[in-house]
């Protein structure tokens, strides 16, 4: 067991701000702080009022700080997700031919890799920022695959590499927003990737998934295949649609349609036909609106099955017109709607199933074990086992513009032939 720290992360949501503090080290995950805070500022996917947003992050923190108590330092650093218009993968490969005719590959030679990728994709004309690096696969002079290329014996190594990059103007953005309230930042993780890392376990990334993370203002999506990352994309958009087509509908403040989802919203018509009731809602002129649960579903089920044919046709476009035998894992706050489940395996024609984060981690399970809190959990765990890399494994990474920070899972598949 590793020495135990301190990590803070902060999930900057359209809808919320999660601000977690847990004590790490290489074997688990203890939450002792946690503090929530509604989120104010992000519009259409993009940081619109920066002013309400860095108060509401302050907020956040502000509250995790006094559940832990007045012994705890004051929170000076975070680790944040990535979000927005842009966030995309993109695939790479680099090589590398020995003088030797065969000789053992070691460590040096795989940060080689990772280095001349980041620096054939980050050049001065580079209009994006690279948030991580990830290794797919690695192949040695005889054609032959392998995870574990450290100590092989090859006179030629070449790795195949997931690279997830986001617009500079979004990254910056945030980077600013954070410090301007006064943080430092001491990694981001992107939104798809930490979404997946707490509700998918390696069995499922083995058989290849897709998992669907729809929060309030964006539905991001992870696709596995193999064992690793295969692709991701975001798109600006999410339940906050469902929310203001029922303010449109019937005709209500935006606040209350929020509220009618969340009491008495169900995805699936079929399912609450024979159960249909009166709704009795108050409007602004202080007059009773009777809205059928029924009524409520047709709106509901109608924007839902508009979004995920929106998801499945960027897939389809992008390379996945048949998708991965595990089906799809769908997560994130609108995951809570009843029957969501239902109408995502009509349109995506695969099982489907709700993943929550419930696993991993110990304390705060009876607020945390819940598709909206996904985000800030995969943070965790995915800090944890960045963790692990370098506890476990001595001589890090080299800083190569920030690359050490960037998500070396090599490191991770060396570690695990010793545990």
């Amino acid at each position: 067991m590793g020495d135990r720290r301190t990590v803070i992360v902060l999930d900057i949501g359209t809808s919320k701000i999660i601000t977690l503090v847990a004590e790490v080290d290489d074997n688990d995950i203890t939450i002792i702080g946690y503090g929530e805070e509604k989120s104010q500022g992000i519009e259409k996917g993009t940081i619109a009022h920066r002013d309400k947003l860095k108060k509401a992050i302050v907020n956040s923190i502000k509250k995790a700080e006094e559940y832990i108590g007045g012994n705890f330092p004051a929170i000076k650093s975070v680790y944040t997700n990535i979000f927005g218009v842009g966030l995309e993968s993109k695939k790479a490969s680099e090589s590398i031919e020995f003088e030797e005719e065969d000789r053992k590959i070691t460590k040096e030679d795989v940060d080689e890799l990772y280095k001349r990728v980041e620096e054939k994709l980050k050049t001065p004309r580079s209009n994006f920022e690279i948030i991580h690096i990830l290794d797919q696969n690695f192949i040695l002079d005889d054609g032959s695959e392998v995870e574990y290329p450290i100590n092989s014996i090859a006179s030629r190594i070449e790795g195949h590499f997931i690279v997830i990059t986001i617009p500079r103007n979004v990254y910056r953005n945030l980077e600013d927003l954070i410090r301007d309230a006064g943080y430092e930042i001491e990694g981001m993780v992107a939104n798809p990737i930490a979404s997946a890392e707490a509700v998918l376990d390696q069995d499922e990334k083995d058989m290849g998934v897709v998992v669907i993370d729809m929060g309030a203002g964006f539905t991001d999506v992870a696709v596995y295949k193999n064992g690793s990352l295969d692709y991701i994309t975001s798109f600006p958009f999410g339940g906050s649609l469902i929310t203001f087509d029922i303010a449109y509908v019937f005709k209500l403040p935006k606040s209350d349609a929020e509220e009618l989802k969340k009491e008495h919203g169900v995805a699936s018509v079929e399912r609450i036909r024979e159960n249909n009731y009166i709704i009795d809602v108050e409007t602004r002129e202080e007059e009773i609106k009777e809205i059928t649960v029924v009524e409520l579903a047709e709106v509901i089920e109608s924007r839902l099955e508009d979004l995920f044919s929106r998801v499945k046709k960027k897939l389809e476009e992008d390379g996945y017109k048949e998708l991965p035998k595990g089906g799809i894992v769908l997560t994130g706050g609108e995951a809570n709607l009843p029957y969501i489940r239902e109408i995502a395996s009509r349109i995506f024609k695969a099982d489907v199933r709700i993943g929550k984060p419930n696993r991993g981690y110990f304390g705060f399970g009876d607020i945390l074990n819940n598709p909206k809190y996904s985000t800030a959990i995969g943070m965790l765990l995915f800090k944890k086992d960045e963790y692990k890399k370098y506890t476990d494994i001595s001589n890090p990474l080299p800083d190569f513009g920030g690359l050490k920070n960037k998500a070396t899972s090599w490191l991770q598949k060396l570690k695990n032939l010793f545990h």
